[in-house]
C-alpha cells in the first residue's frame, strides 16, 4: 500500500522550506476557502485527466502547510502516481488579493455597488505579496490584531461573489498548470536528466543547496506549455456558463450598459484573473536577471496565454466569438492593469504600459524567441516522458 502522504512530504521536504505554524485558526474565512477548494481540486484532477490521457496514473491533490505563495508537481514513476501541491498561503493571497481589489469602488466600476465601497486604509495599496503571514504582520500594531481575510472582504454582496469568481478562475489555473507539468512530461523530462521530479514554482520557495540546477530557458519553456494548456482549459471551462439562471446571474453583475453579453463578460473575467495570478507570481525583476528566472515575466505570460487561446477561438470560432474575444482582451487587460496599478500604488503601471505599447508595435522580446526556439528543441524528447493521447 502506497503511503501518499509520505511520498508526497519526502518528494518536497528538501526543496520547500514549510512554516508549519499559520497565523490563523478553523474559525476564519482562510481555513473556510481552504475546505471550499478540496473538492473542486479533485473534481479537476479525475476529469481532467479523464478526459486528457485515459490511461494516465492517478494524480493526488495535497495542501502544503506554508503561508508563501508557491505550487509544487511531483510525478514518481516507480510508485506509478503524480502529486500536485498548493501552499495555503497561496490561496488566502489569492482571495486576499480578488476582495481587495473589489473593495477598491475604481477597480470594475460597472460591477455591482461601487457605491458601497470606499479607499481602505492600508488594505488599498498593500501591493503583492509572496508570503499571507507577513502580510498580515505588515498590517497589525500594537493597538490592532493582524488583518485577515474578513477584513478585506467587499462590501456590496455581488462585488464579494465577484471577487470570488475571479479567485476560482486563478486557482483553478494554478491547479491545470501544476497538472500540465505531470501529464506533458515534464516532470519525467526532468528526473531524466537531472534526477528529480519536483517542479517548484516559485524562485523564493527553493533551497539552493538541494535544488539541481536546471537551465533557466529550459524550465521557463516548460512553464510557457504549462500555461498554454492550462490558458486553453479554464478558457474552455470558463465560457461553459451552464443554463440560463447562471448567465442571468453573471449578467445582473454589471450595470452601466444596456447590452451585456454574458459569453465576452466570461472572458473578460478570465483575461483578468490569469493576468493578475501572473503578476502575483511574478519574481522581483530588479533582484533576479529574465534570463534566470523560472517564469517568464508577467506581461509575457499574459501574452502568449492570450495567443493561445486567440489561436483556438481563430480556429474554431465564429466570426462573432472571434470579435467578443478581441474585446473581451482590450477590456480585460486594461481592468487588469489598472487593478494591479491601483493596488500597488501605482508603481505598475507605467512598466506595464510600456511593454504593451511595445507589443502594439510587434516588437516581441527578444527573450521570448529564445524561450520558444528551446521548447521547440527539445519538444520531442519531452513527449516522450508524457502519457499516451495527451498530446494527441
Amino acid at each position: 500500500m502506497i503511503r501518499h502522504a509520505e511520498l508526497f512530504a519526502k518528494a518536497i521536504y528538501p526543496r520547500v522550506r514549510f512554516d508549519l505554524r499559520n497565523d490563523y485558526n478553523e474559525n476564519l474565512l482562510e481555513h473556510s476557502k481552504l475546505d471550499t477548494h478540496r473538492n473542486p481540486v479533485d473534481s479537476i484532477l479525475s476529469e481532467y485527466c479523464r478526459l486528457s490521457a485515459p490511461n494516465m496514473p492517478p494524480i493526488h491533490f495535497a495542501y502544503i502547510d506554508s503561508p508563501r505563495m508557491d505550487a509544487v508537481a511531483v510525478f514518481f514513476k516507480a510508485a506509478g502516481c503524480g502529486y500536485v501541491g498548493i501552499c495555503t498561503g497561496t490561496v488566502s493571497l489569492i482571495y486576499d488579493m480578488f476582495y481587495r481589489m473589489l473593495s477598491h469602488p475604481n477597480i470594475r466600476p460597472f460591477v455591482g455597488n461601487r457605491d458601497a465601497e470606499s479607499v481602505r486604509d492600508p488594505y488599498s495599496m498593500e501591493g503583492l505579496w509572496t508570503n499571507y503571514n507577513d502580510l498580515r504582520a505588515s498590517r497589525s500594531s500594537p493597538h490592532c490584531r493582524a488583518g485577515t481575510l474578513q477584513d478585506v472582504v467587499p462590501r456590496d454582496r455581488i462585488r464579494k461573489d465577484y471577487a470570488e469568481l475571479l479567485a476560482r478562475h486563478a486557482i483553478d489555473f494554478l491547479v491545470l498548470h501544476e497538472i500540465a507539468h505531470i501529464m506533458h512530461g515534464h516532470c519525467g523530462f526532468l528526473a531524466g536528466h537531472h534526477r528529480d521530479a519536483c517542479l517548484v514554482e516559485m524562485e523564493v520557495l527553493d533551497d539552493a543547496p538541494h535544488a539541481p540546477h536546471v537551465d533557466p530557458i529550459l524550465r521557463q519553456a516548460l512553464e510557457m506549455d504549462a500555461d498554454a494548456y492550462a490558458s486553453l482549459l479554464t478558457w474552455q471551462q470558463g465560457l461553459r456558463i451552464q443554463g440560463r439562471m447562471d448567465q442571468c446571474v453573471r449578467g445582473l453583475m454589471e450595470h452601466g450598459s444596456n447590452l451585456v453579453i454574458v459569453n465576452e463578460l466570461a472572458m473578460q473575467d478570465w483575461t483578468i484573473a490569469i493576468f493578475v495570478l501572473f503578476w502575483m507570481f511574478e519574481q522581483r525583476p530588479t533582484s533576479i536577471a529574465v534570463e534566470n528566472r523560472k517564469h517568464l515575466p508577467a506581461q509575457n505570460r499574459a501574452s502568449l496565454a492570450i495567443a493561445a487561446v486567440m489561436g483556438l477561438a481563430l480556429e474554431e470560432g465564429t466570426d462573432e466569438l472571434k470579435s467578443q474575444a478581441s474585446r473581451a482582451f482590450a477590456v480585460g487587460m486594461e481592468d487588469a492593469i489598472n487593478a494591479v496599478s491601483t493596488i500597488s500604488g501605482g508603481l505598475l503601471g507605467p512598466k506595464v504600459q510600456d511593454y504593451l505599447r511595445e507589443e502594439c508595435a510587434g516588437a516581441m522580446h527578444p527573450h521570448v524567441h529564445r524561450v520558444v526556439e528551446k521548447w521547440r528543441t527539445v519538444h520531442d524528447e519531452v513527449l516522450s516522458y508524457s502519457f499516451p493521447s495527451v498530446h494527441a
